[in-house]
């Protein structure tokens, strides 16, 4: 399976989360430092579109990539699952998918 297939479900899942909290995970958006989205009220439309019932949005940020997000679970997950989450995302897609 190509690796721009896989959803975050899935890479949740292969990476060891549990189905619970791989379940949960709706979505999320990232930026680099000082690159903000010009509409970020936009980018969580298009994140959530589909998505009916509660979500939980979670503020992250990543040192390594120098990212910072937020992520939506259907579910109030604890932040430092939600950190270990972004952490996850962020490797999985430098590793993963920038590099094919």
């Amino acid at each position: 399976m190509n690796n721009l297939e896989v959803t975050w479900k899935e890479v949740l899942a292969q990476k060891g989360f549990d189905r619970q909290t791989a379940d949960s995970f709706i979505g999320f958006i990232a930026w680099e430092e000082g690159n903000m989205f010009a509409k970020l009220g936009e980018e969580i439309t298009e994140v959530l579109a589909g998505h009916e019932g509660e979500v939980f949005a979670k503020d992250v940020i990543n040192n390594k990539y120098e990212n910072t997000g937020v992520l939506f679970f259907n579910r109030n997950i604890p932040e430092e699952m939600v950190n270990q989450v972004f952490d996850t995302i962020l490797t999985y897609e430098h590793e993963n998918v920038y590099d094919v």
